[in-house]
């Protein structure tokens, strides 16, 4: 009988060890390539339409940040990010890249990357979220940085 008890708690054990390789597997296995088409991600002409001349403001949950952005039709980017050290704000520029990446460069930014570059898909109501984790919550007509709560 101890047999029997041994060989079940050595096949429970084994099960288990091959579920946690499986998972691991899993985790592993190399994200495919974001691009438009895997997103439904907004056109490059879509995108100018919905920020030329707008203030978008967006939440970055995971780092705790809202921000307003302000993109001119000369192609001028204003920036104000509020965060858990403060109030912040930067001048830069905005562009579409080759792969039609909708892009913004704020070289003042003290820490990180300067120069972010991402797809914009909609979510409905007004939402969109920018493969950055970013979601944009509100597209304002015209220079309205002050609407930044």
């Amino acid at each position: 009988m101890a047999n029997r008890s041994k060989i079940a708690a050595a096949g429970v054990a084994l099960a288990a060890v091959g579920l946690i390789a499986a998972a691991c597997q899993t985790q592993q296995a190399p994200s495919p390539e974001v691009t438009a088409e895997t997103v439904q991600a907004l056109t490059v002409a879509e995108v100018q339409e919905l920020v030329t001349g707008n203030t978008v403001i967006g939440v970055d949950e995971k780092r705790n940040i809202t921000a307003a952005e302000y993109f001119a039709s000369d192609g001028t980017a204003k920036l104000k990010a509020k965060t858990p050290f403060g109030t912040f704000n930067y001048e830069g520029t905005y562009f579409f890249n080759d792969l039609g990446h909708f892009c913004t460069n704020y070289p003042a930014i003290p820490i990180g990357p300067k120069e972010f570059c991402k797809y914009v898909t909609p979510l409905g109501g007004g939402r969109y979220e920018q493969t950055d984790g970013i979601i944009l919550e509100q597209v304002l007509e015209g220079e309205q940085l002050d609407q930044l709560e």
